[in-house]
């Protein structure tokens, strides 16, 4: 019984740890909807952008500040985490003194926006990427269609057989009566 109590500990002791180093680049990001709903998301920094409900909202460093998580395998261990706070009416992040304005003038949100709508522009008019598809990817469709002609093919088979042993039994059977 005590080596099992022990086990149990360390496993929990290796989850603990292991959630703790996987949050630490990452940021969480809450949302407060029009209709008072509230979400959170997991981003790292170098993502540049959050998206909650199809809407897009910058990350602003400046804004981050810290708390201790202790939810899920964090309330026996808690782990220090960086937080941003956004609401629906602005897509950048709220101010962390106040958190009922952002940081952002409007004259800087107007060249944001600016920047913005040319990367927008220079995207759509530019070259499309073309997506690398891997080895199991390119021979998908062959290996459906071979894979349903061997099915086919075993049901074929299989309804032959199934047949022969009938007409045999039939036979069996009109051999009996006569």
């Amino acid at each position: 019984m005590g080596t099992f109590v022990v086990i149990v500990v360390f496993l929990l002791f290796i989850i603990a740890s292991y959630s703790t180093r996987m949050k630490r680049g990452q940021i969480l990001c809450h949302f407060t909807g029009k209709d008072k709903t509230e979400e959170e998301k997991w981003i790292t920094i170098k993502d540049g952008f959050v998206i909650f409900r199809g809407m897009k909202f910058d990350i602003d460093t400046r804004c981050i500040t810290s708390f201790w998580l202790n939810k899920g395998i964090h309330y026996f261990f808690p782990t220090r985490v960086n937080y941003l706070k956004y609401t629906w009416s602005d897509r950048f992040p709220q101010n962390p003194d106040n958190y009922k304005e952002t940081l952002i003038d409007p004259s800087a949100r107007k060249l944001i926006d600016w920047r913005e709508m040319f990367k927008s522009y220079a995207r759509s008019s530019g070259p499309q990427p073309v997506k690398k598809q891997s080895a199991l990817a390119q021979y998908l469709l062959l290996i459906m269609i071979v894979l349903i002609l061997a099915v086919g093919a075993y049901a074929y088979s299989s309804t032959q057989t199934l047949g022969q042993q009938m007409s045999i039994m039939q036979n069996t059977i009109n051999a009996i009566t006569k």
